[in-house]
């Protein structure tokens, strides 16, 4: 087998069919390969790394998409990698693979000098293997609209609608991070006004669904900020995803 960091446009669209694939996605070949060709011909940003794992015939068998950022620890700016997906081919699947391409793709983030690497596992015991441990849980918050109504809050709520509320977002985050270990730093282009009151790029769970976003102030100033995704249905559901 041979291991390697991708760096074709063409390999970039199989490695994105093979994580496609592995993930049960609804991809898009046309729209991927937009996407593709506007990344590489610098029309837009491609914040992700690619690898592969090639078989003895040379085809891609698994392919691993990483990103780098930086993360406040003990009060200063550190950069990590972070492992976003991994995924094989269904008939490559049970052969090793995966550890594999890990294992490569984790030396090279020692030799360029990432303090840390960071995932969202689907298996806590495959990836401690790797020597990652458990550092947060994300917790989830459902319910339905009209819960809201009894809620008493004291504070000054207004929802930002505007290009003028992202430098109010942006400092309310930076500030509340900055004691907080391993926070990620996030740039202005998470905090752009996209229209109709939403802000930054979707995530992977809140893709095609509205979100809101309302900032709490007192007398003094700003002092919090909440981003709830509308889930449509029967009964209609409001899902809290960022404070």
């Amino acid at each position: 087998m041979i291991i390697r960091k991708l760096d074709d446009p063409n390999e970039w669209l199989e490695s994105d069919r093979i994580i496609g694939t592995a993930f049960l996605n609804e991809w898009n070949e046309q729209e991927a390969e937009e996407k593709i060709r506007k990344q590489a011909a610098g029309e837009e940003p491609r914040d992700e790394e690619a690898w592969g794992l090639f078989d003895e015939e040379g085809k891609m068998r698994t392919s691993f998409l990483t990103s780098t950022r930086d993360v406040m620890y003990d009060g200063n700016i550190v950069p990590i990698s972070e492992v976003n997906l991994v995924g094989s081919l269904p008939e490559a699947r049970g052969s090793g693979n995966v550890r594999a391409l890990m294992t490569a793709v984790l030396r090279d983030f020692r030799e360029r000098g990432d303090a840390f690497a960071v995932l969202h596992p689907f298996s806590f015991a495959f990836y401690r293997k790797f020597g990652f441990d458990l550092i947060a849980k994300e917790i989830t918050q459902k319910l339905l609209v009209n819960e809201l109504r009894a809620y008493a809050c004291p504070l000054a709520v207004r929802q930002a609608r505007s290009a003028g509320d992202s430098a109010a977002l942006k400092k309310l985050y930076t500030d509340y991070i900055r004691t907080r270990n391993l926070a990620p730093l996030r740039t202005d282009r998470d905090f752009a006004y996209r229209g109709n009151g939403e802000y930054g790029q979707p995530d992977w769970f809140s893709r095609g669904k509205q979100s809101y976003t309302y900032i709490f102030s007192d007398a003094e100033k700003d002092r919090a900020y909440l981003k709830f995704v509308f889930e449509p249905g029967p009964n209609g559901s409001l899902r809290e995803t960022c404070a």
